[in-house]
């Protein structure tokens, strides 16, 4: 039932709304990187004038709603509320594969969506491989850190902008998503639990992949939405 609750972080230790504090308020850093993505969006377009950033804005405003996804998970503790969380993220990173392969690799309509299966098909085979290992879950996100390391090295051999935010976008997942396998296993020596940093982490993960995708050559202007 989409109204069953759920207890999966140490923080919550009963079915009540503000049962996860510190899980829920972190939410607030997605919102603060929606804003900061924005912001960038905006001197974009003083710069180079209108140039086709659509896409660029729904991911925008799909990391807001990841962050709702997530806020209403960790207060409401249900099923839907989990649903919401899983099902942002997932949007965001599908969009994200796309939109990567058009802009940063130039490819075309069908051959972006192939990228995308092809991430699906990476994650399914991840999550197989890794199904025994002790991440509290976080098998869901070992695509997501293989793929931002792969543009990473793309950007490096090709000499394109955005290795620097790729790198980092990398290398901190790889402590957030540490940092939420830890969590369950924690509960008896810190009670709180380590969520919470994976929501504060995973901000400036959004971030960081943002600006690597937005970043040009000072010559080029924006392939826009194809």
């Amino acid at each position: 039932m989409l109204s069953d609750a759920i207890d999966a972080y140490c923080e919550r230790t009963d079915a009540s709304f503000w049962s996860e504090p510190l899980n829920a308020l972190t939410n607030i850093a997605f919102f603060v990187a929606a804003w900061f993505v924005w912001r960038q969006l905006v001197r974009q377009r003083a710069a180079q004038g209108p140039h086709g950033d659509g896409d660029l804005v729904a991911l925008t405003v799909l990391i807001a709603l990841v962050g709702a996804g997530s806020l209403a998970f960790h207060t409401f503790g249900t099923r839907w509320g989990m649903l919401l969380d899983t099902g942002f993220i997932t949007l965001f990173l599908l969009t994200y594969v796309q939109r990567f392969a058009v802009r940063r690799l130039g490819w075309k309509r069908v051959a972006s969506w192939a990228a995308v299966v092809g991430f699906v098909a990476l994650d399914l085979l991840l999550k197989r491989l890794l199904a025994d290992a002790p991440l509290n879950g976080s098998q869901f996100y070992a695509a997501a850190f293989v793929v931002l390391l792969g543009m990473a090295g793309w950007a490096r051999w090709r000499r394109q902008p955005g290795e620097g935010f790729w790198l980092l976008a990398a290398l901190v997942f790889l402590l957030s998503v540490t940092l939420r396998s830890l969590d369950e296993s924690l509960c008896a020596v810190w009670p709180m639990g380590t969520h919470f940093c994976w929501h504060l982490l995973n901000a400036l993960v959004l971030w960081a992949s943002m600006r690597a995708l937005m970043a040009l050559p000072a010559n080029r202007t924006s392939p826009g939405a194809r």
